[in-house]
């Protein structure tokens, strides 16, 4: 995001699907997996920024959560999806005061 920005780039929209490992007692080894550490695969999204570029015809709004969630639905059209609300550490109301 922020090499973005450092570019001028006003609008930004970034997806990554990958791996997380989670320690998990339960987790057994196989042939592509460790004892103890569970492999599930997170899809994280990014957007900043007006939804659309400016035009003299279209109110200026910013992307919210319905249009990544669009995006998202969109792309995996045919996967089923589910969305579960999560909370990072970084983003507390503490923090958000800072």
């Amino acid at each position: 995001m922020k090499y973005n920005l450092n570019r001028k780039a006003g609008r930004v929209r970034v997806y990554e699907l990958g791996r997380v490992f989670l320690r998990d007692a339960a987790a057994a080894e196989a042939p592509l997996a460790v004892r103890g550490i569970r492999q599930p695969v997170r899809l994280a999204a990014l957007a900043y920024g007006p939804v659309d570029d400016e035009q003299w015809g279209l109110p200026t709004r910013d992307v919210d959560f319905f249009d990544v969630k669009g995006d998202l639905e969109g792309m995996l059209a045919l996967a089923a999806l589910r969305f579960e609300p999560a909370a990072h550490p970084r983003c507390t109301r503490a923090a958000a005061r800072a």
